[in-house]
């Protein structure tokens, strides 16, 4: 029998908003691999939206959010799947630099005319303690030890789990990291251009914010390399002619108690507000912001671009033009939101 990847499930809680997964090099975003979406219109009426059926609707949920109706069911690809080898190490902190380092050149080779199958992330966490850097590896097929790995592993740890492993195990190995059932928990994000210096000095600026406040407010910064869009048709993030690798940089806090709220999010957005300074400053910065990391106060739907934008807008408009999905149905960037923040 014919085994395919847990991939094409991973897509399920992503739908409408991206979808990154350790195919990511190689598959690109989890809604590009959406054949079809069934769809519930504000009206009542179900549609199915594909690339045949529907077309403007099919690309627009590929990013839109909840601006456009409810699905309640889609059509995915699936890709024949043996096993991958990979895992997770652990690394102390006096030997960020050399894994940052790491991360980058790694990043750097991830091009689709080469080798896809490799990912990585790297993530700096002061969830139990003292800081401490997680590096996860991955091939998506089940070969082990590639030269594309050497300068990853070459960072020293203290712990690790590579080895042949399967997809849900690893899903299931960084599900476990971010636990705290209960916890009060916010996220925040940005998108930079590949830049050592600038990894570095986001770092930094980490370090310094979220240390002194870890023994109430747990901090984890992320990097996350965002899959290529190869077609403006793929969906509406305003990716295709983006020229070399982007990091999501990624911002996770949490704590116990709703005391503590407001200086969790004050913080989230000193960190962002810093690095983006810097990254402007480099000419690194790139406006567009995965909904999936991205904070409430943050500018989703606008960071398409505006001609992503006005598409979103016109659609949204043609679909649902009585505004059942703006104004009744509560959530985050919404496109009627930003049309009027426009405005004022």
């Amino acid at each position: 029998m014919t085994k395919y990847s847990s991939f094409s499930c991973s897509v399920l809680s992503y739908t409408r908003l991206g979808g990154l997964s350790f195919y990511a090099a190689r598959l690109g975003w989890g809604i590009n691999n959406v054949r079809s979406f069934e769809v519930v219109l504000g009206d009542g009426r179900i549609v199915t939206a594909s690339r045949e059926s529907e077309p403007n609707l099919f690309r627009a949920l590929r990013g839109g959010g909840s601006n456009l109706g409810i699905i309640t069911a889609f059509e995915l690809e699936t890709y024949p799947y043996s096993g991958m080898w990979g895992g997770r190490t652990l690394i102390e902190s006096q030997h960020a630099r050399q894994a940052i380092e790491a991360y980058g050149g790694f990043v750097q080779q991830l091009k689709p005319e080469l080798d896809p199958k490799g990912h990585t992330i790297i993530i700096f966490t002061n969830d139990e303690g003292p800081l401490q850097i997680i590096q996860y590896l991955v091939y998506t097929e089940p070969v082990a030890d590639l030269l594309m790995f050497d300068g990853l592993r070459q960072v020293p740890t203290v712990e690790s789990s590579l080895g042949m492993t399967d997809y849900l195990t690893l899903a299931g190995d960084i599900a476990d990291l971010q636990h705290g059932d209960g916890d009060r928990a916010n996220v925040a994000t940005l998108t930079l251009k590949l830049d050592l210096e600038l990894l570095n000095f986001a770092f930094d600026v980490y370090v310094e914010e979220a240390s002194p406040i870890a023994p109430r407010i747990r901090g984890t910064m992320e990097f996350h390399a965002l899959p290529r869009t190869f077609s403006p048709a793929d969906n509406v993030y305003g990716l295709d002619n983006t020229e070399g690798p982007l990091i999501s940089f990624l911002l996770i806090f949490s704590t116990s108690l709703e005391k503590h709220n407001a200086e969790l999010i004050a913080t989230q957005q000193r960190i962002i507000g810093r690095v983006k300074d810097e990254a402007e400053r480099r000419s690194l910065y790139h406006p567009f912001l995965f909904s999936n990391y991205a904070g409430e106060w943050q500018d989703v739907i606008g960071s398409y671009g505006e001609q992503n934008l006005k598409f979103l807008s016109q659609v949204a408009e043609a679909y649902d033009p009585e505004q059942v999905f703006q104004q009744l149905q509560s959530g985050s960037f919404k496109v009627s939101g930003h049309s009027r923040e426009k405005k004022l």
